[in-house]
């Protein structure tokens, strides 16, 4: 099948529109994973798309507001990772047990998708303003939708009190440098193997059950 015309492109119905942006969406992912995103230009998107640079417009203002979806799909996914294992755990599970599922879960599936973390974590360059775009990216609705798992867990770790709620906040604002933090330093700096994180990645989740203990003590 050849590829769409811009007009083709611009005469579609809603629902041909909507397929041809997820399939712009899904070209331009591969493209920033492989090349990353500093140096891949609209051209190179839509070149692969098989349109001129003029129809990307009909679906993007900008790559910046396509780097965020697709950031935003990533994280998406991530957060089903996380929901998936938690729901894995027996009935009996305590809300402690639940939150270091996630937690855990959290640290492993950016250690298996590597790329993904570099990708949103790790880009930056002169010409963009990705720290900005990382904090737009995190005021969405989608974004809050990967957190808020995470949030409501350590919520049920604590009573239902301004103390709980304060030591709640701490405890996930901590979880989150920690992890993080060890994220950037396994990927960036070691580029440790996943099967050797193992024992690392338990430590992680000892150290912050002993935080959570002593929040609650």
């Amino acid at each position: 099948m050849p590829p769409p015309n811009d007009k083709a492109v611009r005469r579609a119905n809603p629902e041909a529109h909507d397929k041809f942006k997820a399939q712009l969406v899904d070209i331009a992912r591969q493209i920033f994973l492989t090349e990353g995103p500093v140096g891949v230009t609209i051209r190179r998107i839509t070149a692969a798309a098989g349109v001129t640079p003029m129809a990307f417009y009909w679906y993007f203002d900008s790559k910046d507001a396509l780097l965020s979806v697709i950031w935003a799909e990533l994280l998406s996914e991530a957060g089903r990772f996380c929901a998936g294992r938690v729901a894995c755990l027996p009935p009996a599970a305590t809300a402690d047990d639940k939150l270091l599922a996630f937690f855990e879960a959290f640290v492993r599936h950016w250690l298996e998708n590597r790329d993904h973390f570099r990708f949103i974590f790790m880009c930056d360059a002169h010409k963009a303003d990705f720290v900005e775009l990382r904090k737009h990216l995190f005021e969405e609705e989608g974004c809050h939708g990967y957190f808020a798992p995470f949030y409501h867990l350590s919520r049920s770790c604590f009573a239902d009190t301004a103390e709980g709620h304060a030591h709640a906040h701490r405890l996930r604002t901590l979880a989150l440098y920690r992890a993080i933090g060890y994220l950037h330093c396994a990927i960036t700096l070691y580029n440790i193997d996943v099967d050797k994180a193992t024992v690392q990645i338990q430590d992680l989740v000892t150290d912050l059950r002993q935080t959570l203990l002593m929040l609650k003590s």
